[in-house]
């Protein structure tokens, strides 16, 4: 069943990053790849930020030409792990030179050439041949490092680390002079060494934990001291959410920061946010709903907060170091939104809660006028009420007041009066028909005129009669409903019964108009209030919708300010793998030696003068920087090479050929020169196993499975 769950509102992203929202999730795809295995890929640690700069870098950088340069080894040494091929066997000693001699111009050939024979990678294919790459935008350098880094993950080596359920199996040779005896064991990696070996010499074993040369070395802030502590163990595990919020949004506590997923259930949308500082933590956590909604996420981020907050202010630290003087840390901008952020709120439930304290107010205020309005009204119905009962009194007074004149008039004169029988009112309609008088009553104008009473020579006779009213339907003010009066008969002394004039309740009609405050019933009041209400809840709607829209401008990058990353760290980054020796233990050396010494029989790896480029290997986007390196690379390797060696008439050509080197700017030119010297050296300075052997051009992988297909195959044509 579908239920409607109230939104929720999350602050904007820190973006402190320097690499964009929506290509956060494959760049951490690839450094989370980098960091958790960077012993067996041998490469050191280095900063999620740094690691961005250089993405986003028009230059080449000394990180990602590490990064590339070691992923690519590990690949093709699995590759031969399994024994699949990439050449015919004559041309297998130039596959192996290119891979002996890759540096940081010649990676991307390799690069390409591995990917190539996999003959399905075409979108990444595409990419590596674009004429700038490397030097290319940072979804591209991604798309080639997620490729590099999803191939590695499903060798074999890294089934061996994942085998090995953190436990750390030790060399058994010290790593400086490789002999055996009692050894120190390194507390965070296989390396181990003799006391005397270690830099500076111990003379007894150390009592706390102790790290080789190399583990120091690589203790990176922010990275080594922010590592869960079942990375730390050796346990290479999944980054599993912490929780998901009432949108279906899920959350990672990773690089120092609490990360979510924007969108849900959209297509191509993989754009993140992320929060680096505690302001933006703790109000994350006051918009969340721990009691119904976001449970278990709220009691995800209460156990890691104490965590969250010291990595960032490992972040914080961190950012403060590169900065210039009197610079603002993009950190700082965001506080200082979320503050700004938080106020505002804080002024809206101020504002709401005094408005409806005056709501209240109004409210008891109103109720108070009506009540009052109502006690005037009854008070007044009552004085009215009053005035008139008196006035009715006042005239029954009088009636009875000219009935007793006119009874002791009449017994002064002495006359009788008559029985009730013998009585006749001066009423246009009698008696007798009482139903008729009730029904349609008579105005009357006097007493004096209504009632005659007849005497006769005879006695007084009192006879008990029954009384019969006629009442008008519309009296008027000067006129009195009048009764007819008969004289009791049943005693001969019984005095006269007096007979009231019966009160009516006045007409609705007649009621007298009063000016008064004008009274709106109570369900035109509700209605009144439901509908400033509605004009108060359209205002909020409209002002809340101005926040959300001055909320989403603080999502932009922050330009001007600094960003950890920008001190161009990247560039002075240090492989100490490659730079240390002692971070190889005797077998890897010995690997090492052997490769060299394969690799010696048809290159003379171990001579004296050795071929460098002659110029810069990173740097600028420019072409003209890298055509320099390569002409002054072969005017060096000429210049090396014995004029004994060279053609005898290379002397005449030299100069033509240097002129050439001078003027070509494109790939085809640099091949024609480089054919030329080709030819230009002799054939004894050449190694004789050159002199029938070919190059290969393109890469076609053989698996080991299919090479003994091919050989059934072969086989049965040959029958």
């Amino acid at each position: 069943q579908e239920v409607d769950v109230p939104k929720l509102d999350l602050p904007p992203s820190s973006n402190d990053l320097l690499i964009r929202n929506e290509s956060l999730l494959s760049a951490l795809s690839v450094y989370e790849v980098l960091r958790h295995f960077r012993n067996p890929l041998r490469l050191s640690p280095m900063l999620f930020e740094d690691f961005c700069a250089a993405l986003i870098c028009d230059e080449t950088t000394v990180l990602l030409n590490e990064c590339h340069i070691t992923l690519i080894k590990a690949l093709l040494k699995e590759e031969e792990i399994q024994g699949n091929t990439f050449v015919p066997a004559d041309q297998k000693d130039a596959h192996n030179a290119a891979l002996y001699f890759i540096d940081y111009l010649t990676w991307p050939e390799v690069i390409r050439a591995y990917i190539e024979s996999y003959g399905c990678f075409h979108d990444v294919i595409a990419v590596m041949e674009d004429p700038d790459y490397p030097r290319v935008s940072a979804d591209n350098k991604l798309k080639v490092l997620q490729l590099l880094t999803d191939l590695y993950v499903r060798s074999t080596k890294i089934r061996d680390e994942l085998m090995k359920n953190g436990t750390i199996h030790y060399d058994d040779h010290c790593r400086v002079c490789h002999q055996l005896g009692d050894l120190l064991c390194c507390e965070t990696c296989p390396a181990v060494y003799h006391l005397a070996c270690c830099n500076p010499p111990l003379q007894e074993v150390p009592e706390d934990e102790w790290q080789c040369e190399v583990c120091v070395a690589h203790k990176l802030n922010g990275v080594s001291n922010c590592e869960q502590e079942s990375e730390t163990s050796g346990q290479y595990l999944r980054h599993e959410p912490i929780g998901v919020d009432r949108h279906g949004r899920k959350y990672w506590f990773i690089i120092r920061r609490l990360i979510f997923n924007l969108y849900i259930c959209r297509e191509g949308q993989n754009e993140l946010h992320y929060y680096s500082t505690i302001e933006q933590f703790n109000y994350l956590c006051s918009k969340l709903d721990a009691e119904k909604y976001e449970a278990v996420l709220c009691e995800a981020l209460h156990d890691i907060s104490g965590e969250f907050k010291y990595q960032a202010k490992i972040t914080d630290q961190l950012t403060n170091d590169v900065k210039w003087n009197g610079a603002k840390t993009c950190l700082e901008i965001v506080r200082e939104n979320i503050k700004e952020l938080i106020d505002e709120e804080n002024r809206k439930e101020e504002q709401k809660v005094k408005e409806e304290e005056e709501k209240r107010k109004e409210e008891e205020k109103k109720r108070e006028e009506e009540r009052k309005t109502e006690e005037k009204e009854k008070e007044e119905q009552m004085d009215m009420e009053n005035a008139e009962e008196k006035r009715e009194n006042e005239i029954l007074a009088e009636e009875e007041t000219k009935i007793e004149e006119t009874m002791i008039k009449d017994e002064q004169n002495g006359h009788e009066v008559k029985s009730e029988n013998k009585m006749v009112p001066d009423f246009d309609t009698t008696s007798s028909e009482p139903e008729k008088c009730n029904s349609e009553p008579v105005l009357t104008n006097s007493v004096s005129d209504n009632v005659k009473l007849e005497a006769d020579n005879t006695s007084m006779k009192t006879e008990p009669v029954k009384t019969e009213e006629m009442v008008s339907a519309h009296p008027q003010p000067n006129n009195n409903s009048i009764i007819r009066i008969s004289l009791p008969t049943s005693t001969p002394n019984t005095p006269p019964t007096k007979v009231l004039p019966k009160l009516q309740p006045m007409p609705d009609n007649l009621i007298p108009l009063k000016l008064a405050n004008i009274k709106v019933p109570l369900s035109r009041c509700d209605a009144m209030i439901n509908n400033a209400k509605s004009t108060h809840t359209n205002v909020s709607k409209c002002y809340s919708k101005l926040n959300k829209l001055r909320c989403s401008y603080l999502t932009a990058v922050f330009v001007g300010f600094c960003y950890l990353g920008e001190d161009e760290g990247y560039k002075h980054y240090t492989n100490y793998y490659v730079e240390n020796v002692l971070a190889l233990n005797k077998y890897q050396h010995k690997e090492e030696k052997d490769r060299d010494r394969h690799v010696g029989h048809k290159y003379a790896v171990n001579s004296a003068i050795g071929f460098e480029w002659a110029g810069t290997l990173i740097g600028s986007k420019v072409a003209s920087v890298m055509v320099h390196t390569l002409r002054s690379a072969l005017f060096s390797f000429e210049q090396q090479i014995p004029l004994c060696f060279m053609h005898s008439r290379w002397d005449q050509y030299r100069k033509m050929w240097g002129r050439m080197l001078l003027k070509n700017d494109s790939v085809r030119a640099f091949a024609v020169v480089l054919g030329i010297l080709e030819m230009a050296i002799r054939n004894n300075a050449k190694k004789p196993v050159w002199r029938e052997s070919m190059g290969q051009v393109t890469l076609r992988r053989l698996a080991n499975s299919e090479k003994e297909d091919y050989e059934k195959k072969k086989k049965k044509r040959a029958k």
